[in-house]
């Protein structure tokens, strides 16, 4: 079923009373700083990226982007040799909200299938992107200007 029409069975007073007063809600400083921060730091490196790669036409600057950041994310180390802890460590964040039970080999599952040819680079490296903290952002922003 569609969303729009889960959203329409809602009881106008449950909207009222619950749902919107939550909306009026200050959100926490640190995921305010987390937000701008992806935004902010986004746009630095697609730029960094689209004028390292958009003069080559055979090229696309979202690939590479997104070949970075699972290198960085994995420790410069391929993928095909292992996903190192660390790598499986950011991506358990994911998992946390959702499963009490996750173990190693279900994250280096998904990790593979994110990390696949046919999925999109931006997909790809948006949600790994989402992933870093604000810290890490700016780690990975200092691996990208010492590998371009």
């Amino acid at each position: 079923m569609n969303l729009s029409l889960y959203l329409q069975k809602i009881p106008q007073d449950v909207i009222r009373e619950n749902i919107i007063p939550y909306t009026y809600n200050t959100q926490p400083r640190e995921l305010l700083d987390d937000i701008i921060s992806f935004i902010y730091m986004k746009e630095i490196l697609i730029e960094l990226y689209y004028e390292k790669w958009h003069e080559w036409d055979d090229e696309n600057y979202m690939d590479w982007l997104s070949n970075d950041i699972s290198r960085f994310f994995n420790e410069d180390v391929a993928t095909m040799i292992e996903y190192v802890d660390s790598n499986v460590n950011k991506f358990k964040r994911l998992f946390k909200f959702f499963y009490k039970n996750y173990d190693k080999s279900k994250i280096v599952k998904f990790i593979s299938k994110i990390d696949s040819p046919i999925t999109l680079s931006i997909f790809h490296f948006n949600t790994c992107f989402g992933i870093l903290t604000t810290s890490e952002r700016l780690d990975f922003l200092k691996f990208v200007t010492r590998i371009l």
